[in-house]
């Protein structure tokens, strides 16, 4: 047992719990939802599935508007244009099709990958689209009428993983898996490869432009993240602190600040202009998958494979939201326009819409404190122990169970008639976030608790 493990006590007692963990309106597919966002005026969610559907719903009530079908196989994701009147899906069935917003009907069939397209994006401006397939190739297409304008293709690369414009649409950054470890930077209107940007030693996960368009940042298997000049192609910052591989980084809207989402189950905050990490966000207990700023820079979101998203407060580091209720990983969460609502997606066929509360901010970390009158735990960080207390002796056996935000159960222990404590051996959990319940005679007086184990 590490002396430097440090157990946090997260106060959420039942009626708190019950803000932070009830979404506001939950949208059902029939299969893993893929991606879910915002339209640009904060009034809808579309989300796109592995049912083959894409749905638009209303944000406010949750009450389905638009199905779009006509995929033959799972859509990886679907996006607005700019305007919110257009939506372009991305599938497995080797196309990406376009859709008008309003109707759900399909104006636009993008044929020509000869597999799985992962990626489909609009430029800003909404006259092209970018498609990526893991044939090998990404394609910029006519977004009036479907032409295929060019095929970006380089010979080490055997999928891209990703493609974005510049916010001027005359660019586009792409990323993927692939022997010499690189990005690209290519002219959108003809097609010729600019820049080759080398460093990484891996595969990369993710690449985009800054606001400005003056600079790319990449994230990949290598556990960095790094900036570079998009005019030149000269490397800017490597950003090293993760000890897995990053999955996601993304500018702040002004540019200052970097977010990077990892496997080590951490996302981070970086200044963009130093390199320097600002706050490592720490509190899920697997592999975080996405990380994302809210529109104003003032909060974050993290995504992770155990179930939960993470809303963060940018300047201090601090978790303000827990966002608990799917039973399965998550693929993201994102902000509406003005960052008073949340949505993510998931692998057990749902989003969910999350109202933020501005005053149910979660409580700072103590050594010990009590949920209402009648659990109280105190961690010893000495010995990794944490003690149990109910207010009064059982009165029949009961136990206390440990369990991960979805569900699983990591530890029971049994607390024996007369007894009123007993030591939870927390320390050899890994970091995250647990579920504390003490359970037995009258279930309506069933007690539980969230704890955080982190390091110091």
């Amino acid at each position: 047992m590490l002396p430097s493990r440090l157990l946090r006590l997260l106060l959420f007692g039942l009626c708190l719990l019950t803000i932070s963990g009830k979404a506001q309106t939950v949208l059902q597919h029939g299969a893993a939802v893929t991606s879910a966002v915002f339209s640009p005026d904060g009034r809808h969610v579309l989300t796109s599935s592995y049912d083959s559907t894409a749905v638009i719903w209303d944000a406010a009530t949750g009450a389905k508007q638009i199905t779009m079908k006509g995929h033959r196989s799972r859509i990886i994701c679907a996006y607005y244009n700019a305007t919110g009147d257009r939506v372009v899906t991305a599938s497995w069935d080797s196309t990406a099709r376009v859709w008008d917003a309003a109707t759900g009907n399909q104006q636009l069939v993008l044929q020509g990958h000869t597999a799985n397209v992962r990626l489909a994006l609009f430029s800003n401006n909404g006259e092209r689209i970018i498609t990526t397939g893991e044939d090998g190739t990404a394609r910029v297409w006519d977004a009036a009428n479907g032409v295929l304008l060019q095929t970006l293709k380089a010979d080490t690369i055997p999928g891209f993983f990703t493609a974005q414009f510049n916010p001027a649409g005359t660019r586009v950054v792409t990323a993927g898996r692939g022997r010499d470890s690189t990005a690209q930077i290519w002219d959108a209107a003809t097609g010729e490869l600019l820049h080759t940007l080398r460093g990484h030693q891996g595969s990369l996960n993710y690449a985009e432009f800054s606001h400005d368009g003056r600079l790319v940042i990449s994230a990949g298997f290598d556990k960095t993240a790094r900036i570079w000049n998009a005019e030149t192609g000269a490397q800017v910052h490597i950003f090293n602190g993760h000890t897995d591989r990053v999955r996601t980084a993304y500018f702040s809207q002004d540019d200052s600040r970097i977010i990077t989402a990892s496997f080590d189950m951490t996302a981070r905050i970086w200044d963009a202009n130093t390199g320097a990490q600002l706050h490592n966000l720490a509190m899920h207990m697997d592999r975080v998958r996405d990380a994302r700023f809210s529109p104003d820079g003032n909060l974050a979101a993290s995504a992770g494979f155990d179930g939960g998203a993470l809303i963060w407060d940018t300047k201090t580091g601090d978790t303000t939201r827990l966002l608990l209720g799917h039973s399965a990983p998550l693929y993201s969460a994102v902000f509406n326009p003005d960052a008073t609502k949340v949505v993510t997606c998931s692998d057990d066929r749902t989003a969910m819409i999350w109202k933020l509360n501005p005053t149910s901010s979660a409580p700072g970390s103590m050594a010990s404190a009590a949920i209402g009158p009648l659990l109280q735990l105190v961690p010893n960080p000495a010995t990794g122990g944490t003690v149990v207390r109910i207010p009064a002796p059982a009165e029949t056996p009961l136990r206390v169970v440990v369990a991960t935000v979805v569900g699983e159960t990591v530890m029971v222990k049994e607390m024996a008639v007369g007894e009123s404590s007993l030591v939870l051996p927390l320390g050899s959990l890994p970091v995250g976030l647990y579920h504390v319940a003490v359970e037995g005679g009258n279930p309506t007086n069933h007690i539980r608790a969230w704890l955080h184990v982190a390091e110091e």
